[in-house]
C-alpha cells in the first residue's frame, strides 16, 4: 500500500527564524498527525493542510497526512463511500478503522489535528480521547451559506443542525480551533468556547521554489482554478468572455458546473477549459496569464488567489473572499467595485498605467512570502503549546 505522506527533517525555506536551532530546541519531540477528508487537488482544505504537512516537516520529528486519498495510504473503504452533497463529482470516504488504527500505532503522535469534520476528521475525536493526545480543529467553510445555497430553507436547516452538530463535538475535544480568515472567527466562537486561533495560509513550495517571471505589460490573459460549483460565481466569468471577445479567458478544476464550463467553451472561442490539474501545473497556467480572477459569492479565504499573488500575478477578487479580511493581502489585490460585473473590473483594470498593475503585482508577491512565513512559525507555536487532555 501507500504510505502517508512522513516527512523528514530538512532544509528550512528561507525567512523562518533560525529554523535548525529553534526545531532542536521546542519542536524536536513533536510528532504530529493530520486527519483530512479533503480529496486531493480538489479545494482549498487539502491545499491548506498539504502545504502546511510539506513545510512543517522541516522542523518537527515526524509529520503525517492521513486521508482517503490513494497517494495517502489505503486508509479508506472502497465499498461505503457517498457522493458530497451539492458535488456529485467528489465522495465522501469512511476510513477503515483498523488500518487507521495500525498507523496510528506505527506514528506515535502527539498531536492531532482535524482538518474536517467529515468521517476521517471526527475520528480524530475517538483517537485524542482513546490515547490522550492533544487535539486541534481546523474550521474552514462557512457552513451556514452554504447549505442554504445548495439545499434551500427545508433540507439545508437539516443539513446545516447536522453539520453543526459535529463541529460542536470536534471543538469541544479540542485544545483549540484553527481558521484562516477574519469571517470565520465569529462562526466559529458561536458553535464553541474552545479558543479559536487564527492562522495564515501555507504555500506549496511549487509556488516558492519555481523562478518567477515579469507579468506582461498588457492584460489579456485571465486564468480561473478551483471548484466549478454555484458559490465560485462562475457564470460571471462565462458573461465576462462573451462580452470581452479581445480577452482569453481559462478555466481549471472540476465540479457540478463542469457541463455548462464545456458547453460554453465551445461556443465561445475566448474560452478554454482544461479539466482538472495538478498543483504542478497549476504554476504554469497562472504564470502564463496576466491576471487570476476570483469572483465567488463565498469563499472562506481563497488559495488560488493567495498562489497567484507569490506567481507575480494581478489578483482580482470579489468582496466575499475571505483573503481581503487580511489587510496586508488585501493591498496586494484588486477587488471589485459595489455593483461592478467582472467585465467593466477587468476593463478598468485593462485600462490602468502598466507601470500601476507591475507595482501590484510585486507588492502582492511580498506580501504572500511573508504570509506563508508567519504559518509555519504561528503553526509550530500552536503545537508545540501544552494542551490538557
Amino acid at each position: 500500500m501507500n504510505e502517508p505522506v512522513t516527512q523528514e527533517l530538512k532544509p528550512a525555506l528561507p525567512g523562518v527564524p533560525n529554523a535548525a536551532a529553534e526545531s532542536n530546541i521546542r519542536y524536536r519531540g513533536l510528532r504530529v498527525a493530520v486527519l483530512s477528508d479533503a480529496l486531493q487537488y480538489r479545494n482549498g482544505v487539502d491545499a491548506y493542510y498539504r502545504d502546511l504537512v510539506n513545510h512543517l516537516g522541516a522542523h518537527v520529528e515526524s509529520i503525517s497526512l492521513l486521508t482517503p486519498n490513494a497517494a495517502d495510504g489505503d486508509l479508506a473503504s472502497d465499498l461505503f463511500h457517498f457522493p458530497l452533497p451539492g458535488d456529485a463529482t467528489q465522495n465522501v470516504f469512511l476510513p477503515i478503522p483498523s488500518r487507521l488504527n495500525a498507523r496510528i500505532r506505527q506514528l506515535n503522535p502527539n498531536v492531532l489535528v482535524s482538518a474536517t469534520n467529515g468521517p476521517f476528521g471526527m475520528y480524530g475525536v475517538y483517537l485524542s480521547h482513546r490515547h490522550r493526545l492533544k487535539l486541534i480543529a481546523g474550521f474552514h467553510t462557512h457552513i451556514e451559506e452554504l447549505c442554504q445555497m445548495y439545499w434551500g430553507a427545508m433540507l439545508g436547516r437539516i443539513t446545516r443542525a447536522y453539520m453543526e452538530s459535529q463541529n460542536r463535538i470536534l471543538f469541544r475535544r479540542a485544545s483549540s480551533v484553527v481558521v484562516n480568515s477574519h469571517r470565520m472567527l465569529e462562526p466559529a466562537r458561536l458553535l464553541s468556547r474552545t479558543p479559536v486561533s487564527l492562522m495564515s495560509t501555507p504555500l506549496d513550495s511549487l509556488f516558492l521554489e519555481h523562478r518567477v517571471s515579469q507579468p506582461g505589460e498588457q492584460l489579456r490573459r485571465i486564468f480561473y482554478g478551483g471548484r466549478l460549483a454555484p458559490e465560485k460565481n462562475i457564470t460571471a466569468i462565462l458573461e465576462a468572455a462573451r462580452q470581452l471577445p479581445q480577452l482569453q479567458f481559462t478555466l481549471a478544476g472540476d465540479g457540478p458546473l463542469r457541463q455548462q464550463i464545456e458547453n460554453a467553451a465551445a461556443r465561445l472561442p475566448n474560452l478554454h477549459y482544461l479539466g482538472l490539474l495538478e498543483r504542478s501545473n497549476m504554476v504554469t497556467q497562472i504564470d502564463a496569464h496576466d491576471l487570476v480572477v476570483l469572483p465567488s459569492h463565498l469563499e472562506a479565504f481563497g488559495t488560488i488567489a493567495l498562489e497567484a499573488m507569490v506567481r507575480q500575478r494581478l489578483v482580482l477578487v470579489s468582496s466575499e473572499c475571505g483573503i481581503l479580511s487580511w489587510q496586508n493581502l488585501a493591498r496586494g489585490l484588486c477587488s471589485f467595485r459595489q455593483d461592478e460585473s467582472l467585465a467593466a473590473a477587468l476593463t478598468r483594470l485593462a485600462a490602468l498605467d502598466p507601470r500601476l498593475r507591475q507595482h501590484k503585482a510585486g507588492l502582492a508577491r511580498t506580501e504572500a512570502l511573508a504570509t506563508h512565513h508567519e504559518a509555519v512559525r504561528d503553526w509550530l507555536n500552536l503545537l508545540a503549546t501544552p494542551a490538557d487532555v
